[in-house]
């Protein structure tokens, strides 16, 4: 999966370039954003291009929560699709994890 990084007030902004996070490709997923968390522990995680999202995938957003959270930071999420967000309402990550609507009011956030 290719991930395109920017830093924005001390938050590291990841845009998933993918339809899917799944099975397939959660590990390399996994592997690619360890860094940038270990880098700056404030993430917030566009998934405006993803579209499906498989038990694997929640596990990768777990991950990225726990790992975030151990290195004294905290994981957001922004632009979920319809169908991803209702799977997040299904399994209530939505509910442990800051999920917006969009990329402002997710930095908003941190502010706070």
């Amino acid at each position: 999966m290719d991930l395109n990084i920017e830093k924005t007030d001390g938050v590291a902004v990841v845009t998933l370039l993918g339809s899917h996070l799944d099975a397939s490709n959660h590990e390399l997923f996994m592997q690619e954003i360890t860094p940038v968390i270990e880098e700056n522990p404030n993430l917030l995680l566009d998934i405006g291009e993803l579209q499906a999202l498989d038990s694997s995938g929640l596990g990768a957003f777990a991950y990225c929560m726990r790992t975030s959270r151990d290195a004294g930071g905290r994981l957001t999420i922004c632009r979920p699709s319809p169908r991803v967000m209702v799977t997040f309402e299904l399994v209530h990550i939505d509910r442990i994890i800051g999920v917006y609507d969009n990329r402002d009011d997710a930095l908003d956030s941190y502010k706070k």
